[in-house]
């Protein structure tokens, strides 16, 4: 009214339940500055517990009273007249009642890397009452151990720093629905008049007759009653019953259309038999899981349903499983699977899963590895550790710990499994290894082959300065071809380097090329010169020899 012109806004005085200030929350509001006598001001300011847009003074779980007056600032001598003070809740405006989720931030989570959030967390799960806790973009501190009863989604793009529990009982336990469905090769990922398709729920394990390993259901269309798939069927053409089976997972991200550049760091998934680990969503790209535990899955540790591993990281990580008690070829549980190309997995350790990963897709890298998969059966069956699904793969697999268990090389995820045209089985390098085994059959391989059609060679494939050891008997040789569908053609073997190899306890060694002496006793135009079946895959000699001969 008069006096200089000042500036005013809002003040407050937060207090916690004992009565005792809490100074270390903000306790001002925006200032207005008056530019003119006469003018009525509205000076307001929101108080809430969390950060939110349009908070503008943050107070978190702590105060549970407050004292509000106006702080006016500014020249001396002023003189104002307030006409009215009015204190109103406007939760409304941010706690969303009528959706079916409850922000963190309403009860009082600050995402600034240095707030403890343990109270506001346990408050908004005890207010979802069954809806869904959203967990908004920021670093969010937990102080102490953490169980949240309420499906969290999260909106960010790193969770680093805690441990996930499985609890509890029958709600981790499998979905699985039966369902009589048609395949064509000419519609390769798809299946068509899916009985009870309403019931199949997407990130379903498919099973059945011609189904390859780690195949998943991707979307369903109710509509039309089809199903896509992850992959494509060997040998499903025509109709029959398939096995839907869906898996409960810790994380489940299979409700995100895409979700790329998203990291887990340092996590421990503590499933205890009950759970399984990651459900990954249906696109996206650079998915890195980083020095995390997943230990005990049920059955799967980290499941891609669809692409979002394209160009997926997994390094530094522990995969314990729950299958130790079980002999080698009754486990059930895998480590994790890649759909897509350009996956980079380092550094890992892996103990007794089913199979440590099973790979599709091309231009992987598998480095730095130990995976192991024994367990204490004379003369035992060892089952494959890493399973390479395509033929040509294009991939690396090189510096590896491979322990009581191989490579299989499939093209279990072709359509039309026999080779027409194509590159066949090929661009493969393994290089740099360990292999070891104990107590293993004496036909155990390290390398195993094995086509699903007819017609197939091999060719660009490099074992190269690898070590391969067999302890408690010997096995007949590092590499063969499981012919349960169908052999090899070896007239169709080309450029197979198998070079500066050891081999212990190993009866028969692979070279190639081969250097073999040979005694020639006759004259004769064509010398027959026994390559002692050391080339790779029982193959043949290609090429015409240029002896040296000495007088």
């Amino acid at each position: 009214m008069v006096g200089g012109l000042p500036a005013v806004r809002i003040a407050g005085w937060a207090g916690d339940r004992d009565g005792n200030h809490v100074a270390n929350v903000t306790q001002i509001g925006p200032a207005t500055s008056v530019q003119n006598y006469g003018q009525v001001y509205e000076i307001s300011a929101i108080v809430g517990p969390g950060l939110r847009d349009g908070v503008d003074m943050v107070w978190g779980a702590a105060p549970t009273f407050a004292h509000f007056g106006l702080d006016i600032t500014g020249p001396t001598g002023v003189v104002v007249r307030v006409d009215d003070f009015t204190i109103e809740d406007i939760s409304h405006l941010f706690q969303r009642d009528a959706l079916n989720i409850v922000d963190v931030r309403d009860y009082g989570a600050i995402g600034d890397a240095a707030t403890d959030n343990y109270d506001a967390f346990v408050a908004a799960d005890q207010a979802a009452n069954g809806r869904r806790l959203v967990v908004p973009a920021g670093a969010y501190v937990i102080g102490s151990p953490l169980v949240l009863n309420s499906h969290v989604e999260f909106q960010g793009r790193v969770i680093r720093n805690g441990q996930f529990y499985a609890s509890g009982g029958t709600a981790w336990e499998n979905d699985v629905i039966t369902a009589q469905a048609y395949y064509a090769v000419s519609n390769p990922t798809t299946l068509s008049n899916v009985q009870n398709v309403q019931d199949i729920a997407v990130g379903s394990l498919v099973t059945g007759q011609g189904v390859g390993r780690e195949i998943y259901v991707r979307s369903v269309n109710p509509a039309t009653q089809t199903v896509e798939l992850s992959e494509a069927l060997y040998d499903a053409e025509g109709t029959q019953d398939f096995t839907f089976t869906r898996f409960k997972y810790m994380l489940d991200f299979s409700g995100f259309q895409k979700l790329s550049k998203f990291n887990l760091d340092n996590i421990e998934f503590q499933c205890n038999g009950k759970a399984n680990g990651i459900m990954m969503a249906q696109e996206g790209m650079i998915f890195h899981v980083l020095d995390c535990y997943i230990t005990k899955p049920k059955f799967r540790g980290i499941t891609s349903s669809g692409r979002a591993c394209q160009g997926m990281l997994i390094d530094w990580c522990h995969f314990v499983t729950n299958d130790s008690s079980a002999q080698a070829a009754d486990r059930v549980s895998i480590a994790f699977n890649i759909n897509a190309n350009d996956a980079k997995i380092r550094d890992n350790w892996a103990s007794q899963f089913r199979h440590f990963c099973v790979l599709s897709g091309a231009n992987n890298i598998v480095s730095g590895n130990h995976f192991y998969q024994g367990d204490g059966v004379p003369n035992g069956v060892r089952l494959a550790g890493i399973v390479l699904t395509r033929s040509n793969t294009a991939s690396t697999i090189v510096g590896n710990y491979v322990d009581n268990c191989f490579i299989e090389w499939t093209n279990e995820h072709d359509e039309t499994p026999d080779f027409t045209v194509g590159f066949g089985f090929s661009a493969l390098s393994i290089s740099g290894n360990v292999f070891l085994s104990g107590q293993v059959a004496d036909w155990f391989s390290y390398l195993v082959v094995k086509p699903y059609g007819t017609g197939h060679g091999i060719a660009n494939l490099s074992v190269m300065n690898n070590s391969f050891k067999t302890l408690n008997g010997p096995s007949q040789r590092v590499e063969r071809v499981d012919t349960t569908f169908a052999d090899i053609d070896r007239n169709r073997l080309r450029n197979l380097r198998f070079e500066a190899n050891s081999f212990e306890n190993v009866t028969q060694t692979t070279e190639n090329p081969v250097v073999v002496d040979h005694t020639q006793s006759s004259v004769a135009a064509t010398w027959t010169v026994d390559t002692a079946n050391a080339l790779p895959f029982g193959g043949y000699a290609r090429a015409r020899c240029k002896p040296m001969c000495t007088s």
